[in-house]
């Protein structure tokens, strides 16, 4: 079991930075993802993200807690590419849709679009009354 998530960030001189951060307390599955990425050509890099016991604003780690990321912006659009068709997740679809539409572009061109789909992931869609 693992969690990920897509970032797109304000970064210096009005760039855009996006990362991936994939996290699992199982370190031999992220360590495996690594190799494979590395294998088709991706950057990956392996983390120790939380230590067993500290404690975060939901409780605390029960063991070792692991992250693996993309940090480099073409590796992240590639992936974004090959994991959209895959996704079955209606955030990470649109993240993933976002950042493919963010190349050549400027913070200031992306960043309303952001802030809206923030919002939109935040606020999930109401169920029909029963």
């Amino acid at each position: 079991d693992s969690e990920g998530s897509f970032n797109v960030l304000r970064a210096p001189n009005d760039r855009i930075r996006v990362t991936l951060r994939i996290a699992s307390e199982d370190r031999s599955i992220l360590i495996q993802m690594k190799e494979k990425l590395r294998s088709l050509g991706f950057n990956p890099c392996f983390y120790l993200d939380r230590r067993k016991n500290s404690v975060a604003p939901y409780g605390s780690f029960k063991s070792d807690f692991y992250a693996l990321w993309i940090f480099r912006r073409n590796d992240a659009m590639k992936l974004c590419k090959i994991l959209l068709r895959l996704s079955q997740h209606y955030g990470k679809i649109w993240m993933m849709e976002l950042i493919l539409s963010t190349k050549g572009k400027s913070w200031t061109d992306i960043e309303k679009g952001v802030r809206e789909l923030r919002r939109k992931i935040k606020t999930p869609p109401s169920l029909p009354p029963f």
